[in-house]
C-alpha cells in the first residue's frame, strides 16, 4: 500500500517538473524564477498518506520577437483612397454696370468730338496728290487758265516751307480759317484733268512763283502783289 502512494507522489512530482520544463521552453528559458513555497507530505497509516504539493512557478514570460514585430498591413488596406468633395463653383451674380445720364452739356461736347472726328477721318481719305489736285480745282474752277491752277498751288508748297505756317500739304489746306473749301464742301468734288496734272508737277519739284508768295485771295494782302489773275491776287508774305 505504501508503494502505491509513494508511486503516486513520484507521478505527481514528475508532472510538476513536466509544467515547469514547458514554462521554460516556451518564454525562451529566460528570467524563470521558481519558488517551491511549501512541499508538504503527511502520511498516516489509519488516512494513509497523503502528499500535498505546491509548487508556484513565475515566469515572466517575454514575448519572442517574432511576436513583438506588429503585423504588415497592406498599402491596399491602409490606404482607404479618399475623394474629395467637390463644391461646386458659385458664379458671382454681376449686375449690368449702369451709365449714367448725359447731360446737355456732355452731350453737346460728345457731339462736337464726333463732328471733329469725322472732319478728322474725311481728311484721311485723300493723300497728297488728290488733296492738293482737289483744292487747286476748287481755287480755280471759275479760271480757265492754266497759270491760275499753278500759281494757286505753290502758294500751298511755299506755305509749307515758310515759319509760321504748317509743314504738311494736309497741314497747311486745313488749317483753320484758310482755304474755304474745306469746310464748304467744295474740297469733295473730284478734279479735273488739268488740277490733276498741275499738282504732280508741284509734287515733283516744278516752281511758278516766288517762295514767298504765300497769299492767295480777292483782295490785297501782304507786302504787295505778285500777280493778279481774275478776281484773284497773288501777293508776298
Amino acid at each position: 500500500m505504501k508503494l502505491v502512494k509513494l508511486r503516486y507522489a513520484i507521478l505527481g512530482v514528475l508532472l510538476t517538473l513536466s509544467i515547469i520544463i514547458t514554462a521554460v521552453l516556451v518564454s525562451g528559458g529566460k528570467n524563470i524564477k521558481i519558488n517551491a513555497e511549501t512541499a508538504k507530505m503527511e502520511a498516516s497509516a489509519d488516512t494513509g498518506a497523503q502528499i500535498h504539493v505546491e509548487v508556484l512557478a513565475e515566469a515572466e514570460k517575454e514575448v519572442p520577437p517574432e511576436a513583438t514585430k506588429p503585423t504588415e498591413i497592406p498599402d491596399s488596406m491602409t490606404k482607404a483612397t479618399i475623394k474629395p468633395t467637390v463644391k461646386p463653383t458659385i458664379k458671382p451674380t454681376i449686375k449690368p454696370a449702369v451709365k449714367p445720364k448725359e447731360s446737355n452739356a456732355d452731350t453737346g461736347t460728345k457731339t462736337g468730338e464726333e463732328n471733329e472726328s469725322r472732319e478728322q477721318n474725311q481728311e484721311n481719305l485723300y493723300d497728297d496728290l488728290d488733296l492738293l489736285a482737289r483744292l487747286i480745282y476748287a481755287e480755280s474752277k471759275d479760271e480757265s487758265g492754266e497759270e491760275h491752277y499753278l500759281l494757286a498751288g505753290n502758294v500751298v508748297m511755299n506755305r509749307m516751307q515758310r515759319p509760321g505756317w504748317p509743314d504738311t500739304i494736309r497741314g497747311v489746306i486745313y488749317q483753320k480759317g484758310q482755304y474755304s473749301p474745306t469746310w464748304n464742301g467744295q474740297i469733295k468734288h473730284k478734279p479735273n484733268q488739268l488740277a490733276v496734272d498741275c499738282a504732280r508737277r508741284l509734287l515733283e519739284g516744278e516752281r511758278f512763283c516766288p517762295e514767298n508768295v504765300v497769299y492767295q485771295a480777292e483782295f490785297k494782302q501782304g507786302k504787295g502783289i505778285y500777280k493778279k489773275i481774275g478776281k484773284t491776287y497773288f501777293c508776298y508774305e
